[in-house]
C-alpha cells in the first residue's frame, strides 16, 4: 500500500495520492482554487504549505481516520498541517472545501464554539468555483432535508454542545451559519459576530449585542429559511491557476510514518510521535517542517541539518542550529548560519543580535560584535535585555589584562585602543615615567639597583624582583639587566613614588 504514491506540488499545497498522477493533479488544482477563493473572500491563509493525503480507497482511509463516521479530517498545529481524505469524484470540492475551511479557522487561532466551526465549514462545502463565476450557499449535502424531517434542538442547546453529536447537530449548525453568513438580513454584520464569538462571548449574548435580536427571533428566521430553500449566492470567478502541475513518484512509507507520528503527537503521545517521526526521517521523508519538529523535541542536531538540506530558507531551524554551534564553541559556523537567515522577525531580533554579537566576540571581530550589540540594544524591550546588550558592547571595547596588587595577580578588562599598559604598576604606586639614559646595574644581596641619568641628574631605582619589571620594545636587540656598567642608551622608565622600577622601554 505504501508504494506507488504520487506527489503533486503547487505553491500552497503538497498533494500526495496513491490513486494515480491524474487524480493527484486534479485534486491539487482544486485545492489551489479553494486557496484563491478563500484568501480573496475572507483574507485568511494557512501558515505554510498544506499536505493533502488522498487515499485511493475508503478502506485505506479507514486505517487513519480519527472517528468511524468521518469522511475526512484535518490536523493542524505543532505536528503540521494535513488534510486526510479518500479520493472523491473528479472536480467535487465539497469534502476538500469543508476540511480546508476547518484548517483555515484553526490557523487563525480563534477559539470558536463547535457549532460555529462546523457550520462555517459546512457552508464552505457548498462552494462551486469557476473561472468566470463562483457560487456558495444552497443546501449542503441534504442538511436541509434532514432538518425538515428531524428534531430541532433549541439554539442554547446547540451553542453548548462540545462533542459526539448526531447528524441533526451538524445540520442545524450548517443552517444557522448559512443564515448568518449569507442571508441579506444577517450577512453584513457576520464579521462582527464572528469576532465577538472568537473573543469569547457566548452565542446568545453575541447575537443580542451584534444583531440586537432575541434568540427566538433568530430561530424563527432560521426555520423560515429552511422551509423555503435558499439559492446559492453568486461570487466572482477564480482564474490564474498553474497551467500545468508536475508530478513525481515517491515512496509513501516515509509519508505515512510521518502522518502517524503527527497524529500521535496531536493526541499527546510524544514518545510515539518521536519514534514514528524518526522512522520517517530514516526513510527519507522530504518534509522540512516534520524534521524540524523532531529535531526540537529530540534535541537532534542531525535532524536540524536535514531540515536545512530540504529547505535552506527554514530560518527557525537555522537559528537553532546557530545557537547549538555557538554553545559547542564553533563560533565561525554560528556566524555563517546567523548571517544566512532570510528574515529577522521583531520577536527574535534581540536574541538574534545578542547571539551574533557573542559569536563575533569569540572570533575577535570586535567592531562587528560592537555593531551587533548596538542592534541588540535597539531591539531590547526590558532593562535586563538592555543591560545584556551594554555588557557585550563593553566586552567588545575591552580586553582582558593582568594586574598585580602586592603578591596577588588578578584579571581586569582594559580598553582595546588604550595606551600600552604595564601590569606590574599597582593601584597604590602613584607611578611616573621619565625618559633617561641607562648607566649601570648594581647587583646586591637584596636586589638590583638601576642607575640612570635624567636630564643631567642621577636617578637610582631599585629592583626587588626582576620578574616584576616589564621590558618593552627590545625588537631584535637582545637585552637583559646584567650587573655592571651598561652601554649607554635612551630608555623610558616607569617607577613608583618609592623608587621601585616597574617598567623599562628601550628607545
Amino acid at each position: 500500500m505504501a508504494m506507488g504514491w504520487t506527489l503533486a506540488p503547487t505553491p500552497h499545497f503538497e498533494v500526495y495520492s496513491n490513486a494515480g498522477s491524474e487524480e493527484a493533479r486534479a485534486l491539487a488544482a482544486g485545492f489551489e482554487r479553494l486557496h484563491l477563493f478563500f484568501s480573496r473572500q475572507f483574507g485568511v491563509t494557512p501558515r505554510g504549505p498544506v499536505r493533502v493525503i488522498c487515499f485511493a480507497t475508503a478502506d485505506e482511509f479507514a486505517e487513519y481516520r480519527t472517528r468511524p463516521d468521518t469522511n475526512a479530517f484535518f490536523i493542524g498545529g505543532t505536528g503540521g498541517d494535513y488534510i486526510v481524505m479518500p479520493v472523491g469524484a473528479r472536480g467535487d470540492l465539497r469534502i476538500p472545501a469543508h476540511e480546508y475551511a476547518h484548517l483555515l479557522l484553526h490557523s487563525t487561532g480563534w477559539n470558536l464554539p463547535l457549532w460555529l466551526g462546523e457550520g462555517i465549514s459546512e457552508v464552505a462545502s457548498t462552494v462551486r468555483i469557476g473561472e468566470r463565476d463562483s457560487f456558495i450557499g444552497g443546501e449542503a449535502r441534504g442538511r436541509a432535508q434532514a432538518l425538515r424531517s428531524g428534531r430541532w434542538m433549541p439554539l442554547p442547546e446547540l451553542f453548548s454542545r462540545t462533542g459526539n453529536h448526531e447528524p441533526s447537530f451538524y445540520a442545524q449548525s450548517w443552517a444557522l451559519a448559512d443564515l448568518l453568513m449569507l442571508s441579506p438580513k444577517y450577512a453584513p454584520a457576520f464579521p462582527a459576530f464572528l469576532a465577538t464569538v472568537a473573543a469569547g462571548e457566548p452565542g446568545e449574548r453575541a447575537i443580542h449585542s451584534v444583531y440586537h435580536a432575541t434568540i427566538e427571533a433568530v430561530d424563527a428566521d432560521l426555520r423560515a429559511r429552511i422551509a423555503h430553500a435558499s439559492h446559492p449566492v453568486p461570487l466572482p470567478g477564480v482564474a490564474g491557476l498553474p497551467a500545468e502541475i508536475a508530478t513525481r513518484e515517491i515512496d509513501g512509507r516515509a509519508l505515512l510514518e510521518g502522518l502517524r507520528g503527527t497524529m500521535a503527537f496531536n493526541r499527546g503521545d510524544t514518545a510515539a510521535a518521536l519514534a514514528l517521526w524518526k522512522k520517517a526521517i530514516d526513510l527519507g521523508i522530504e518534509d522540512a517542517g516534520l524534521c524540524y519538529r523532531y529535531a526540537v523535541l529530540a534535541n537532534d542536531t542531525a535532524a536540524l541539518e536535514r531540515t536545512l538540506a530540504l529547505d535552506p530558507g527554514f530560518d527557525d531551524a537555522r537559528f537553532k542550529l546557530a545557537l547549538e554551534e555557538k554553545n559547542a564553541g564553533r563560533a565561525e559556523s554560528a556566524v555563517l548560519h546567523l548571517r544566512a537567515m532570510r528574515e529577522i522577525s521583531a520577536g527574535r531580533a534581540f536574541a538574534y543580535w545578542i547571539a551574533l554579537s557573542d559569536a563575533l566576540l569569540d572570533l575577535g571581530r570586535r567592531a562587528e560584535s560592537k555593531d551587533a550589540a548596538a542592534r541588540a540594544a535597539q531591539a531590547a524591550s526590558t532593562d535586563a535585555e538592555r543591560g545584556r546588550a551594554a555588557h557585550l558592547k563593553w566586552q567588545a571595547d575591552t580586553e582582558l589584562a593582568v594586574e598585580f596588587d602586592g603578591d596577588q595577580a588578578r584579571t581586569v578588562r582594559v580598553p582595546v585602543d588604550g595606551p600600552p599598559r604595564n601590569p606590574f604598576i599597582e593601584p597604590g604606586d602613584h607611578a611616573r615615567s621619565v625618559e633617561a639614559e641607562l648607566e649601570e646595574v648594581e647587583c646586591g644581596d637584596v636586589g638590583l639597583k638601576v642607575k640612570l641619568q635624567e636630564s643631567g641628574r642621577p636617578l637610582t631605582l631599585t629592583v626587588p624582583d626582576p620578574t616584576r619589571v616589564q621590558i618593552r620594545n627590545a625588537g631584535s636587540v637582545a637585552f637583559e639587566l646584567t650587573c655592571g656598567p651598561q652601554q649607554r642608551r635612551k630608555v623610558l622608565v616607569e617607577y613608583t613614588a618609592g623608587g621601585v622600577l616597574r617598567g623599562l622601554e628601550l628607545r
